[in-house]
């Protein structure tokens, strides 16, 4: 392998390959590009439709005729010449937009939740921003479970469900998504990339499977995956980077998946899979979306290929884990995340006082209902809005599956319970289902 291979190149690898990587290899759009930072160009973006530049057809050369002979002339056996392989030509990098952000959402839309029917969260969320003038990438990842403002609206949750409140894919989920990450970083959003969990297990399953060094031992849907070095197909990969029990739960869920990416692409560079990325996209295409148009994904490969691993860095967002009332968080250490948003962007990032660990107690208490009978024992009440209940149902019926015994008999009556009222979308069903499960899980 080529001594310090990139991780960045890694990483907009698999936004090429992901997207259409297919256009990267193709020779006649090299020299298109002469100017990468135009296709960032916000009132000038188009779809530019890209194909093999086709060769030139020869001229034809008439057949000489035989002068006054019955002797046939021979005809010359045409040289097979191979079709040279387009050069890789740099082109200049005079940008004129000095850098783009671009959030990267990973739906949790495993095999049981699709076969279930169930809404789709982003489990994933990444903050890639190219700055052009430094010849850097920052990689901020954000954990799922922060509790954060909505959209900018008096709504609250966490942010893994703003996907869901602006209507998902079909209607303005990645609007709601972006608008959201903004409001948190104080950080403008250009560019989305969506795509759901299966795609990686698609991904490996294509590139025949993956040779990893399995940091853990787990369970996940009564799949069993050892800990050690291991040969894991699509399945235990998706297994591996959805898994989010013990120790500090979602971030190191996020360390895992960014180490898996790497070893992904690696392996593909490394065996020289790289030809067999058209396949790769067309067995991943269906489960795409992104406002990206293909010259300015292949302008984002051209940009990697010089890059080193130094110009690479990895953030997550700062913040704690904890219990607020019944429900765990992770509460965003906004003077930590300021500071962050400065280094990287030169400018701090809003400070929300409705997100700050007390404000966020009352509310959490207010929406609850939390209320104190005569016996001195309090009872909670779930909230009223349709969407909510059904985000709360659905992060309900994620926690059974990823810490409760489900070998259980009681614990598995609950959980389709909880399942079958999800799909129902009554919500009077999930709230009754949901106050089973506590009866049953009272950490729930």
């Amino acid at each position: 392998m080529k001594k310090n291979t990139s991780p960045i190149k890694i990483i907009l690898i698999i936004i090429v390959a992901v997207l259409l990587a297919l256009a990267v290899i193709i020779g006649g759009f090299i020299w298109y590009i002469s100017n990468p930072s135009r296709t960032f160009d916000q009132l000038n973006q188009q779809t530019v439709e890209l194909s093999a530049t086709p060769a030139a057809e020869p001229e034809a050369t008439p057949t000489p005729e035989a002068e006054n002979s019955d002797e046939t002339l021979p005809t010359a056996e045409p040289e097979n010449t191979p079709t040279p392989e387009p050069e890789m030509t740099q082109p200049p990098y005079e940008f004129a937009n000095s850098r783009v952000n671009i959030l990267v959402l990973g739906a949790d839309s495993s095999v049981e939740r699709v076969e279930a029917g169930l809404n789709f969260r982003t489990d994933t969320m990444i903050l890639v921003s190219i700055d052009f003038e430094n010849k850097k990438v920052d990689m901020i990842s954000i954990p799922r479970d922060s509790y954060v403002r909505i959209n900018g609206e008096e709504r609250f949750n966490k942010i893994n469900a703003a996907f869901v409140f602006g209507g998902g894919k079909d209607k303005s989920g990645y609007e709601y998504a972006i608008n959201t990450v903004q409001n948190l970083t104080g950080v403008r959003v250009d560019y989305y990339v969506g795509f759901g969990m299966n795609v990686v297990k698609e991904v490996v399953n294509a590139m025949g499977g993956v040779d990893y060094d399995c940091d853990i031992e787990f369970t996940m849907c009564g799949r069993y995956t050892a800990k050690g070095m291991q040969h894991m197909d699509g399945q235990k990969v998706l297994d591996y980077c959805r898994f989010r029990k013990g120790g500090r739960g979602d971030v190191d869920r996020v360390d895992r998946q960014q180490r898996m990416l790497f070893t992904l692409f690696e392996t593909m560079l490394n065996t020289n899979q790289i030809k067999n990325i058209p396949q790769i996209y067309t067995a991943v295409q269906q489960n795409i979306d992104t406002d990206m148009d293909l010259l300015q994904i292949a302008s984002l490969a051209y940009f990697a290929k010089d890059l080193s691993m130094d110009d690479l860095q990895r953030h997550t967002i700062p913040g704690n884990g904890q219990y607020v009332g019944a429900k765990s968080y992770y509460i965003v250490d906004q003077e930590k995340m300021s500071d962050l948003m400065k280094s990287i962007f030169g400018k701090e990032a809003p400070y929300d006082e409705a997100i700050t660990v007390e404000a966020i107690e009352a509310r959490v208490a207010e929406e609850n209902g939390i209320l104190t009978g005569e016996d001195g024992e309090t009872t909670t009440s779930v909230s009223d809005d349709p969407v909510t209940v059904q985000i709360e149902a659905e992060e309900m019926l994620s926690f059974i599956d990823d810490y409760a015994d489900t070998s259980l008999e009681e614990v598995i009556a609950v959980r389709d319970g909880l399942e079958a009222a999800i799909l129902s979308g009554d919500m009077e069903q999930m709230k009754t289902a949901m106050a089973a499960v506590r009866k049953v899980l009272p950490g729930a």
